[in-house]
């Protein structure tokens, strides 16, 4: 979900517990993985600041 309330996607683990997995809304398969939760959100934030033309870290 975005700072205006839109939501962009799910997320979940994959089958191991392993991996957290980002799947944009419309997509069938993930997008995005990463074993830290931290780095994971990042990647979602950059990616969703990408898709909308907004400078990085300002998603």
């Amino acid at each position: 979900m975005t700072k205006e309330g839109e939501y962009i996607g799910t997320w979940d683990t994959d089958e191991t517990g392993a991996l957290y997995e980002f799947t944009p809304d419309g997509a069938t398969e993930p997008l995005l993985r990463d074993v830290s939760m931290g780095f994971f959100c990042k990647a979602i934030a950059n990616w969703h600041a990408h898709s909308t033309g907004e400078p990085e870290g300002k998603a």
